[in-house]
């Protein structure tokens, strides 16, 4: 029961720290980082819905990975 007790609470601190992370990103990086992952949609639709090309989807996308990367290992580097 603990154990389970634990295991929730961690999800939860995860589940804050990621949406703290999203807060950190532009918009039209929120927009292709839910389309993309929550979504599952291909960079061809996106590039449909958003009518931004395929290759600066590419580019909004790996700019709004690199800033996750960086807040999340910073919040993780101050355990």
């Amino acid at each position: 029961m603990e154990s389970s007790y634990i295991a929730t609470e961690e999800q939860r601190g995860n589940a804050l720290k990621l949406i703290q992370a999203l807060e950190q990103l532009t918009g039209k990086q929120k927009e292709v980082i839910f389309l993309r992952y929550f979504e599952e949609l291909s960079y061809e639709e996106i590039s449909v819905l958003t009518n931004i090309s395929v290759k600066s989807l590419y580019k909004l996308n790996n700019r709004a990975m690199a800033t996750l990367i960086t807040f999340l290992t910073f919040v993780i580097a101050q355990r």
